[in-house]
């Protein structure tokens, strides 16, 4: 069985990218982005405060595509349009996908890194929403009420020990 550090997906130059070996990381977070879904479009501004804030601290982002009729240019432009800082990995083979078990965009993936350069571990903590404005299709709130990805990077920062935990992302559903 190959090991998570040997998952791999594409940048947008077609170069091979191992998200999960950065060892210097304190956590890896993988946010599933589709350049046409409106729900992960609307996200698009928190998602770039939290990967400017969170990266300052150690913090591993990486924004995936796994639409694999969706081309590199398409990806940067919509990038670029929606003023998206972190960076792109195309996952047109779905490996990412089958990894983090992601069914939806936009949904957060968030995996804690522990051991040594001998013997790095990852460990899956959150999967799901980014917050819980949206209850689901056409249902919204104006505001969040809690904020699922933020809370749990402060938690791991704050160095907590923390089980899995998963809640239902709604948004664009990722083709097989």
């Amino acid at each position: 069985m190959a090991s998570q550090l040997d998952v791999s997906a594409f940048d947008l130059e077609g170069g091979k990218i191992y998200p999960l070996s950065n060892d210097s990381a304190k956590a890896t977070v993988f946010i599933f982005l589709d350049v046409e879904c409106p729900i992960a479009n609307r996200y698009a501004p928190l998602i770039s405060r939290l990967h400017d804030r969170f990266s300052k601290e150690g913090v591993s982002f990486w924004s995936v595509y796994a639409n694999d009729l969706t081309k590199p240019e398409e990806i940067a432009k919509h990038r670029k349009d929606f003023k998206l800082t972190l960076p792109a990995l195309f996952d047109p083979g779905h490996s990412l996908v089958k990894l983090t078990e992601a069914s939806v965009t936009p949904e957060a993936i968030v995996y804690v890194h522990s051991g040594d350069n001998s013997s790095i571990s990852h460990r899956m903590v959150y999967r799901g929403r980014i917050n819980d404005q949206y209850l689901n299709f056409g249902k919204w709130r104006h505001a969040p009420t809690v904020h699922d990805l933020q809370d749990t990077l402060e938690a791991i920062l704050r160095g907590e020990e923390l089980a899995f935990r998963s809640t239902r992302a709604v948004g664009c559903y990722i083709s097989n």
